[in-house]
């Protein structure tokens, strides 16, 4: 095999990722591993199972650690 050849057929081949956790979702504690979509916040990583599990409020609230604050009048 030339090494053009060698280079092309390298070239084509899509890229193999390690099965090993890269992250840790900040949520869950479970491992991400290269090649998994996630999530990076200012606190940490979120997996998508915990990002589809949470409602707007408590990612709101959990993840980007925001407050809801309501003043009332009388």
């Amino acid at each position: 095999m030339s090494s053009f050849t060698r280079a092309e057929s390298d070239w084509m081949r899509p890229p193999e990722y390690d099965d090993r956790a890269v992250y840790e979702c900040c949520l869950c504690g479970e491992g991400i591993c290269a090649g998994e979509e996630y999530l990076e916040t200012g606190e940490g990583m979120v997996c998508p199972t915990c990002l589809d599990d949470l409602t707007v409020r408590e990612f709101a609230s959990t993840v980007l650690r925001l407050t809801t604050t309501i003043a009332c009048t009388d």
